[in-house]
């Protein structure tokens, strides 16, 4: 849809670009801080290095949620190590409250069970979570408008003839994902920012841990629901095309999507359709990644 030119070389002087976390690195553990970027660049240029240049007539600088998804998406991909260790941190931590020396009998009653630092990943990670489902939806406008997807019918409508102009295709597909981009921004709000006295002024100081987590959850399950909808578009996207790309991972990426949900040929309900790959996401039953 877009000149991948943008791609090829993402280091500029002055400025050493952090990133590149590798999916298959993340599988073994091994979690490297500070990659992302450049990993998600290398695995858009993988996709096009086999594309011809553009023509003159493209645009010299594509749209910046074309051009700038690595590091919209490497700042996720950075963040997720971070926010493994504090958890594991967490987790495996002495939170006793009071916490009781079984050498001397002392009895501590500290502040380890205090939440802040989980309270803190959450709200952090849903903002970037967040920010990965704006773009999704930005990508998906741009997929459904005929000024912007290179010659693909209007809303991806695959229907010929007459009865084409009564079709919608995936208009609402678009609109659904804008709507639960919508909600997911508005979870963004920083939880932990919101405490309260409670108990006569003894617990006078809470994390809100709880509720950070919770809208944390609720992000992730919003934006796994809107990138399944831009993967259903990309895959009538390539069916209109014809199988117009030749490459390995997006190939095998439609074929699984298409053992589950068929190509949209008339306007019917899609939330089945959605259900079904999210279904396959996340029971990490998708080839994704270059590699896949």
């Amino acid at each position: 849809m877009g000149a991948l030119h943008g791609f090829l070389d993402l280091r500029m002087p002055g400025r050493e670009l952090r990133g590149g976390l590798d999916l298959g690195q993340r599988a073994r553990g091994i979690a490297q801080l500070e990659q992302a970027q450049t990993e998600v660049q290398a695995r858009v240029r993988c996709l096009g290095e086999r594309q011809a240049p553009p023509p003159v007539a493209a645009r010299i600088q594509e749209r910046y949620s074309l051009r700038c998804a690595p590091h919209v998406i490497g700042v996720l991909q950075d963040l997720l190590p971070f926010c493994r260790r504090v958890l594991e941190t967490e987790i495996n931590g002495a939170s006793d409250n009071p916490l009781i020396d079984p050498d001397t009998g002392d009895v501590l009653h500290g502040g380890n069970f205090y939440g802040g630092h989980v309270a803190m990943v959450a709200d952090t990670l849903k903002s970037a979570v967040a920010n990965v489902a704006d773009l999704l939806d930005r990508q998906l406008i741009l997929m459904n408008a005929p000024e912007t997807n290179q010659g693909l019918p209007e809303n991806l409508v695959a229907t010929q003839g007459s009865t084409r102009f009564s079709h919608h295709g995936f208009k609402a597909m678009q609109i659904s994902a804008s709507a639960l981009t919508a909600e997911a921004l508005k979870l963004t709000m920083p939880a932990s920012s919101f405490s309260r006295s409670t108990e006569s002024h003894n617990q006078d100081k809470v994390s809100m841990g709880t509720i950070a987590a919770r809208d944390c959850r609720r992000v992730l399950e919003l934006t796994e629901t809107v990138a399944v909808i831009g993967l259903l578009a990309a895959c009538q996207a390539l069916d209109l095309r014809e199988g117009g790309s030749q490459l390995r991972a997006p190939l095998a990426l439609r074929e699984a999507v298409r053992k589950v949900a068929s190509t949209v040929t008339e306007d019917r309900r899609q939330d089945r359709d959605i259900e079904r790959v999210l279904g396959l996401l996340r029971e990490d039953s998708l080839p994704l990644g270059p590699y896949a």
